[in-house]
Parts: structure tokens; sequence; C-alpha cells
């Protein structure tokens, strides 16, 4: 019980962190920065951030829901219409993060979680930045002041808070929650990310959740409360480390 409970605590915080993205990206955006050079640098940075403890978590050996979330994002407000081509992009960038909760619950003997983690972020960002340079995607930076809310900060500012928070503590702390949740709980528990994300994008952007926000985020926290409770009765996605490494999947 008291590994769940820390893998349910360390879940939850993930979203958090992973929420603040975002916030902290789009102003960037609006400086000038493509979204690959910003991504790019964001996973860069954060891959950086972990090496050290990745290194020493190594010890030497370095060979080894969905009404909901509609409701919540709500597509329909800001023009009245829906992107053909950013809902598809969307469904396969959840593709991507499904396979993510599936891979992370699998334990990887020899190879450390934040090894895990700093070698996949470095490994991203020089896939980012290929796309970008080969001309698949645009690869635009800028040095000039980025506007968080009503303060002017510097634009390496968001990087690395970006870097440090949303990107090397938040999938740590993911990965950390999924290991010992198993990949179905750990999923849904990553929904509250879109919650802790439309509140900051309140507090900070001033961009007010409506109504239907507000019923979706009621919907999402049920549907992580009914999946939760639901392995709780029949004991079922609960990792055994004893067993198959696969069970949690």
């Amino acid at each position: 019980m008291a590994r769940q409970s820390a893998g349910v605590v360390a879940a939850a915080v993930a979203a958090a962190a992973f929420s603040t993205s975002g916030v902290l990206l789009k102003p960037m955006f609006d400086a000038g920065w493509s979204p690959a050079a910003a991504v790019g640098l964001r996973v860069a940075v954060g891959g950086v951030i972990l090496v050290v403890p990745a290194l020493v978590s190594l010890q030497g050996n370095i060979q080894p829901s969905v009404v909901g979330l509609v409701l919540v994002v709500n597509p329909f407000r800001a023009s009245g219409a829906v992107d053909g081509v950013g809902v598809l992009l969307a469904f396969a960038a959840a593709v991507c993060l499904a396979g993510y909760y599936l891979i992370a619950a699998i334990p990887t003997p020899g190879l450390p979680p934040l090894a895990l983690v700093s070698s996949g972020l470095i490994v991203g960002a020089v896939a980012t930045f290929g796309v970008g340079f080969i001309g698949i995607l645009p690869l635009s930076a800028s040095n000039r002041p980025v506007s968080l809310g009503a303060t002017s900060v510097a634009w390496w500012l968001p990087i690395v808070l970006v870097a440090l928070v949303a990107t090397a503590a938040a999938y740590s702390l993911s990965l950390f929650g999924a290991r010992r949740l198993g990949s179905r709980v750990s999923s849904f528990m990553g929904l509250l990310e879109v919650l802790f994300a439309t509140a900051l994008a309140w507090a900070v952007l001033g961009e007010q959740p409506g109504l239907v926000q507000l019923v979706g985020g009621c919907f999402v926290l049920g549907g992580v409360i009914l999946v939760r409770q639901g392995q709780a009765d029949d004991g079922s996605d609960v990792p055994d480390w004893r067993g198959s490494s696969l069970q949690s999947c």
C-alpha cells in the first residue's frame, strides 16, 4: 500500500510539473521561437541536467478518458472550427504517449530509471533538432525577452524552468510512479496534467476556463478516481516485480 501511495503522489506531482510546459513555452513561441527549437532545447537541457544523477545511479556500470479531456481542452472555443491536421498530429502524439506509459512501466534490469530518462531525453533532442536541420520542421530561435503574464524575462529563463521542472523532474517522477502503479493507472494519473495546465494558464496567462471546461475537469477527476478504485478492487495492473517484467502492460 505504501508503494502504491508513493506512486500516486509521484504521478500527481509529475502531472503538475508537466503542466508548466505550456505556460512556459507558449510565450517563447510568441517571441519568435519555433516549436522544434523550443522543444529540442527543452529536452536537451533536461537530459543534460540528469546526466550526473544518471551516472551516479549507474554506479560506474554504463553498459546496461477522453470526454473529459475534450471538454477541458475545448478546441472549439478559439475559432469555432477544428484544424484537421492538428487533430491528426494530436492523435499521433497520444499514441506516442500511450507507448511511453507502457514502456515506463516495464522494469529495466541494469538500467536505473534516471539513466533511462536522461538518455531518452538526449536522444529525443537529437531527433528533434535533426528533423529541423533537414527541413521537415522549421527551426528558429530568438533572444528577445519573453513575456510571462505581466512580467518580461530573459529568453533563457523559461528554458531553464521548463527543462528543470517540466522535463527533468516531471519525467523522473512520472517513471517512478509508472513503476509502482502500472501503465493503466499511471496513464490516467497523467490526465491530471490537463487540469493543472488549465489552472496555470488561467493564473499566469489570463486564459480563464469556461463552464464547459470545468465540467470536463470533473469528468477527468472522476475517471482517475474510478480507475484507481477499480485497481484496488480487483488487483489488476499492479506490477509484480517477482514475475514477468511485462505483467504491468
